[in-house]
């Protein structure tokens, strides 16, 4: 649990177990993507190289509801790290992957080669990040390949819990033919 340095004297976001963090400690340094939600910039972090992300029009409570389910998620090498939060501006501050994002990876004007073997590896780590989501009882709504980084090895990470939710045991599994494809 991080908590701020004793010179800054800004509440909380939502009680003392909340993760926060001061965007005068984040050194931002270029940014990294843009898109409807925020802006992406690469940073430094107490020695760690991470993203922030500036989130538009974002309500928050909301911001802090996502924050809280991934700072509950236990540590996995296939789930991002959420180091903190910032009220104003709105952003999450998380594991920096420099590998990208998958759509981007895989559609951008020069899309990365991937192998058979790799695509695999890819397609593996996610189905391995998912199970770990739902071992802690989160149903993740909206698994895309926007939300999916990769990191310095290509290993997959699930991101953008904003839309999970929590799962009960009692419920049944659906499936919705309904499917954002561009």
């Amino acid at each position: 649990m991080l908590q701020a340095p004793p010179d800054h004297a800004a509440p909380p976001l939502a009680s003392k177990d909340s993760l926060y963090l001061f965007t005068a400690i984040v050194v931002k340094r270029q940014p990294l993507d843009s898109d409807a939600t925020g802006v992406a910039f690469r940073g430094v972090w107490r020695n760690l190289d991470v993203a922030t992300k500036e989130l538009r029009d974002v309500h928050s409570t909301l911001l802090q509801a996502e924050a809280n389910r991934l700072a509950n998620l236990r540590p996995h090498k296939a789930m991002v790290v959420l180091y903190g939060v910032t009220e104003n501006p709105p952003s999450l501050t998380l594991e920096c992957c420099p590998g990208r994002s998958l759509d981007v990876a895989l559609y951008a004007p020069t899309p990365v080669p991937f192998d058979t073997m790799t695509l695999l590896f890819i397609t593996r780590g996610c189905a391995i990040g998912l199970k770990r989501v739902h071992a802690e009882h989160l149903v993740l709504r909206d698994m895309v390949a926007r939300n999916v980084l990769l990191d310095e090895y290509r290993s997959p990470k699930p991101t953008d819990f904003g839309m999970s939710r929590a799962s009960k045991f009692s419920e049944r599994v659906t499936m919705s033919t309904k499917l954002p494809i561009k």
